[in-house]
């Protein structure tokens, strides 16, 4: 198991090593000058409204008040199971 660990430790800082840099440089030739597209971009994603943040936040507090309400039965029961256990 020890030699195991030593060959897996090894094989990991062989891989962590730094690597050669690379050493990159501008193409002489640029290609065909052909046209430009040009295009409009525009940001798109999820619209986020009040409403959904609102219920968003009302599905996490009934959650935790859940989790609150169901804790203190189940840690009588786990205690009441333990104290039959110890008899």
């Amino acid at each position: 198991m020890a030699r195991f660990l030593r060959q897996r430790l090894a094989a990991m800082r062989r891989q962590q090593a730094k690597p050669a840099p690379i050493r990159l440089r501008e193409n002489a030739r640029t290609g065909p000058a052909g046209p430009v597209i040009d295009a409009d971009y525009a940001v798109v994603g999820r619209k986020r409204g009040i409403v959904r943040t609102l219920v968003r936040a009302l599905l996490w507090v009934l959650v935790a008040a859940l989790i609150g309400f169901l804790v203190p039965p189940l840690w009588i029961f786990i205690e009441t199971i333990g104290a039959d256990a110890s008899k």
